[in-house]
C-alpha cells in the first residue's frame, strides 16, 4: 500500500469559476439580464464577457465600455441563483486529496467576496481552502500577481513552491507574474488557443488528471499527463 505524501511546504491556488465550479449558465443569463436592465435592447457581449472571466467584474465592465451600474444588478441576479451553481466533482475530489496529504489550498477569484462565500457555503466546500482573494479585495485583480502574492504571504509559502490552477489566461498570467508554477485547465471557459498563448507549465484536458498532475509537481517529479495542446 502506498501513501500519497509530499515533503515540501506547498500551496495550490485555484481559480473558482470553470475550474472548481460550473457557473457558466448562471453568469451568462445574469449578464444578459443585467445588460438589458442597464443598457437596454440589443445583444449583450456575452462572448467578450466570458473571455475576461477571472478579472474583477468592474474591470470587465470598464474594458467592454459598459456602465458601472451593471455591477450591482449583475451581483444581485447572480446571488439569486446560487442554488444553480454546481461543483466540478473531480476537481473538488482533488482538493480533498490535497488536504489529506497536508497541502494547503486557496481560492483566487474575480467574484466579489460576499458572492464567493455564498457559493462556497452553498456547496459546502469552504473548509477545503485556507485562503481567499476576491475581486473586490483592495488590490489589483488578475492578471496582476498581487492576489497570488498576497495568498503566498498569508500562508507563509514562497511563490516558487506554489502552483496556480485555472481555466483562463488571466489565471496563468497572474501565476507566472508572481513566480509560481501554473496549470491550465481545459474543461473550463478558456479556449485552448487562449491557454496556449498564456504558456502554462502544464495543460490538462480533464479534471480526472488534476490531482495526479499536482501531486507530481509538488513532489518535483516529472509530470506525465494524458493530454497536451496537440491532442
Amino acid at each position: 500500500m502506498t501513501t500519497e505524501t509530499t515533503s515540501l511546504r506547498n500551496l495550490v491556488i485555484f481559480d473558482l469559476d470553470g475550474t472548481l465550479i460550473d457557473s457558466q449558465r448562471v453568469m451568462t443569463s445574469s449578464f444578459r439580464l443585467a445588460y438589458a436592465q442597464t443598457v437596454g435592447p440589443g445583444e449583450a457581449p456575452v462572448g467578450e464577457f466570458l473571455k475576461r472571466l477571472g478579472q474583477p467584474f468592474p474591470d470587465i465592465l470598464n474594458e467592454l465600455g459598459l456602465p458601472g451600474e451593471m455591477y450591482e444588478v449583475f451581483r444581485q441576479l447572480s446571488s439569486a441563483r446560487v442554488a444553480d451553481v454546481v461543483t466540478i466533482p473531480e476537481a473538488i475530489e482533488a482538493c480533498h486529496r490535497l488536504r489529506a496529504i497536508g497541502v494547503d489550498s486557496a481560492v483566487i477569484t474575480g467574484k466579489d467576496r460576499r458572492r464567493t462565500e455564498e457559493i462556497l457555503a452553498h456547496l459546502a466546500i469552504g473548509d477545503l481552502f485556507s485562503g481567499l482573494v476576491a475581486g473586490d479585495d483592495d488590490m489589483p485583480g488578475k492578471p496582476a500577481p498581487d492576489g497570488v502574492l498576497a495568498l503566498c504571504e498569508r500562508q507563509g509559502v514562497a511563490p516558487g513552491q506554489t502552483v496556480v490552477v485555472g481555466d483562463s489566461w488571466v489565471d496563468i498570467a497572474a501565476g507566472f507574474a508572481a513566480g509560481a508554477r501554473t496549470v491550465a485547465c481545459g474543461w473550463g471557459m478558456g479556449t485552448k488557443a487562449e491557454l496556449r498563448g498564456a504558456q502554462p507549465d502544464v495543460y490538462i484536458a480533464h479534471p480526472t488528471e488534476l490531482f495526479g498532475c499536482l501531486h507530481g509537481m509538488l513532489a518535483q517529479r516529472s509530470v506525465p499527463t494524458t493530454s497536451d495542446f496537440a491532442s
